[in-house]
């Protein structure tokens, strides 16, 4: 699982390299942001490799166990939250 991250980090890498090309035509605040997104990946997956690393290097059973609820954490609070469904005949107009 974690060469298949670092497989696909590559071709992530290279389209964040793509789009950094096409900001300079844009206002400085599209590149800060770009900026930000890359930081936030970069450090979600080094966590998330950091955490895969201590999972390969568990013994035994009860230990993998308590190392498995800190990585689940970590990808849990990177799912967008649900939004509600919207009921089209519930819509109230302003």
């Amino acid at each position: 699982m974690k060469q298949q991250l670092i497989d696909l980090d590559a071709a992530i890498q290279a389209d964040f390299a793509q789009v950094e090309k096409t900001l300079h035509a844009l206002p400085q605040i599209f590149g800060e942001c770009h900026f930000q997104a890359l930081s936030r990946y970069q450090q979600h997956l080094q966590t998330l490799l950091a955490n895969l690393e201590t999972l390969e290097n568990s013994d035994e059973t009860q230990e993998l166990e308590l190392k498995i609820a800190p990585t689940l954490e970590h990808l849990q609070s990177l799912q967008p939250p649900r939004q509600p469904a919207v009921n089209p005949q519930q819509l109230q107009m302003p």
